[in-house]
């Protein structure tokens, strides 16, 4: 017979199977409610860092290009031909100097080289470099001056040249578009 006041518990104090299933189902999606909100907050993390790095990638690139084509005496796009493997596209750039601006991989780089010299030599010697001399931006994609030459940005579009360039990261893309007005013109 059972006392009055005694419950149908067992003596040991434990738990019974369809408890155990109940608190494992609501602890089930209390944690997937968790991980859920942790992944989502990660993936935010993960876009806005792609976007500040794409935007200050571009804005150091855009600076030092568009001070580099207003300070530039003359400049001209070196022909494909020229290229060595690695490089796919490239810009000689007169300021104090011959100095290439060349896309190798999603680097670009820049530094200056010997004067004279074929436009081979002239790309092998910034290759030569390396990374760690010669690197500009990240992330790059494409880079394209709209003007062949100096000369040819002075008489068709009064001294203006355009540069173009896409950054990518992370499933994220960014363009920048600059106009570079060329200081050096009345002096040619």
């Amino acid at each position: 017979m059972k006392k009055e006041g005694q419950n149908s518990r067992s003596s040991d104090g434990g738990f019974s199977l369809i408890e155990l299933i109940v608190t494992l189902l609501i602890s089930s999606v209390v944690t997937l409610a968790v991980v859920g909100f942790l992944s989502t907050g990660l993936k935010h993390y993960q876009n806005v860092n792609s976007e500040t790095l794409l935007q200050m990638e571009s804005q150091a690139a855009t600076l030092f290009l568009t001070e580099l084509f207003q300070e530039s005496t003359d400049f001209r796009v070196i022909g494909s031909e020229a290229y060595p493997e690695g490089i796919s596209y490239a810009v000689e750039v007169q300021r104090d100097g011959a100095h290439i601006l060349a896309l190798t991989g999603k680097e670009l780089w820049f530094s200056k080289v010997a004067e004279g010299g074929t436009d081979s030599e002239k790309l092998s010697e910034l290759q030569t470099k390396g990374r760690s001399k010669a690197f500009l931006a990240n992330y790059i994609d494409d880079f394209v001056v709209r003007t062949e030459s100096f000369a040819k940005a002075v008489s068709d579009a009064n001294g203006l040249v355009g540069v173009d360039v896409r950054f990518q990261v992370g499933g994220k893309e960014y363009y920048s578009n600059s106009i570079i007005s060329l200081r050096n013109t009345r002096k040619n």
